[in-house]
């Protein structure tokens, strides 16, 4: 059968419009729906992307919040020991009877026991600091991690949320001597003491001018959350000494290079006499706010405050005389002391016969690392204040005064 010119034409039309309706239906639409497809998965993402840079901004207010935590949390850490370095008690614990003298018959230790602290059932009207520790790390946790939770972690989940638990070590000290007094010092040895321990019973007898007893101290142990160390015992040289409790070469105490640490570790009557005030200053990519301020020797942190600022953080400090009285308020632009700033003041005793603040800066490691404060010092008062600076970058100085009223002394 011959096909006709025309026919020819009109079957080979009907052949490309065939085969241009395959293209579009099985090739074209198939592969169009994965690009608009795949385009608006890039449109998702970028969004995800710019939702996930705002979360991991350094100026995210959960990264401020994350980072005061923190800085409670290591208040709370100082003042107990670490449940991974025990031994730790053992050489303060020797530390303190060679200072007091007290003639000690025998030491015992019992094993590490957990022990309740707290009910999350019934509120109490005040809380205790291990209590105070708790409830920080358990709002950290929830804050910057997720939950994961599968059955046998929600069993253990409703155990842990009627009640919190920290391990305690017992100590019973047997001790004999002629003199009360070394009791005494022994138990303020103990007052003035960096970390806390409670002393839950003593018992004394007399037998031939002789005073002998038993003290039971109970040390509680947490985990530590910010503090990543050692134990006390650092040794860099050949390990194993005759005497644990004989100083050796590489020996350091812990604390000792970080002066907020130190600071806010202290308890000692030599660390009260040094400052009425401190502040300490970080640069932004630190776990710890850019600027800490508060009261010496104020280990529950109740007169701390903080400011998170990757740039330039305003800071008041002033200082009232008022009736005979002293007081003082400070600020930053995050939060202030007392809350009501313009109207209230707190009274306080100057530790000497000046007025000392303590400034602890740090210096620069980044071309960007631009975290500083203009300071406003306001002395309304008869005495000097001091405020000594150390360890302030010499190039770029991260403490600028800003404003100087009254009698101000600055030592750099």
């Amino acid at each position: 059968m011959k096909l006709s010119k025309r026919e020819k034409n009109m079957l080979l039309f009907l052949i490309g419009i065939v085969i241009v309706f395959g293209y579009y239906k099985f090739i074209y639409t198939p592969q169009h729906e994965k690009i608009v497809k795949l385009q608006m998965q890039v449109k998702e993402m970028e969004k995800n992307k710019l939702n996930f840079e705002k979360i991991l901004s350094p100026k995210n207010k959960i990264y401020k919040e994350y980072k005061i935590l923190n800085s409670k949390i290591l208040l709370t850490e100082r003042n107990f020991y670490s449940d991974e370095a025990q031994e730790d008690i053992i050489v303060e614990l020797d530390s303190i009877i060679k200072k007091s003298n007290l003639k000690v018959v025998s030491i015992s230790f019992t094993e590490p026991k957990k022990e309740e602290i707290g009910s999350n059932e019934k509120k109490k009207e005040e809380e205790s600091l291990l209590e105070q520790y708790s409830n920080m790390y358990q709002e950290i946790g929830k804050k910057i991690t997720e939950k994961r939770i599968d059955k046998e972690n929600e069993d253990d989940k409703k155990n842990d949320d009627k009640t919190d638990k920290v391990k305690k070590i017992t100590a019973n000290i047997v001790f004999e001597r002629n003199s009360f007094s070394e009791l005494m010092d022994f138990l303020t040895q103990l007052e003035f003491k960096t970390k806390r321990t409670v002393v839950k019973n003593i018992s004394i007898n007399m037998e031939s001018n002789l005073l002998r007893g038993i003290i039971t101290l109970d040390y509680y142990l947490i985990p530590y959350v910010v503090i990543k160390e050692e134990s006390i015992l650092r040794m860099s040289g050949d390990y194993g000494v005759d005497n644990p409790f004989k100083y050796f070469k590489g020996y350091n105490v812990r604390g000792k290079t970080d002066d907020f640490q130190t600071f806010v570790s202290s308890g000692s009557k030599v660390a009260r006499e040094n400052f009425d005030f401190y502040m300490g200053l970080r640069p932004i990519t630190a776990d710890l706010p850019t600027v800490v301020i508060g009261r010496s020797n104020d280990s529950s942190g109740n007169s701390y405050i903080y400011g998170d600022n990757a740039g330039i953080e305003k800071v008041e400090f002033r200082f009232i005389k008022h009736n005979g009285k002293y007081y003082y308020k400070y600020k930053t632009q995050l939060q202030s002391m007392p809350k009501n700033y313009k109207d209230d003041m707190i009274p306080f005793t100057p530790i000497g016969k000046n007025i000392v603040l303590r400034i602890v800066s740090s210096l620069r490691k980044e071309e960007n690392d631009n975290s500083g404060v203009y300071l406003s010092l306001i002395n309304d008062t008869d005495l000097k204040l001091e405020v000594n600076i150390s360890n302030d970058d010499p190039e770029r100085p991260r403490i600028n005064i800003a404003t100087k009223k009254g009698n101000i002394v600055i030592h750099r």
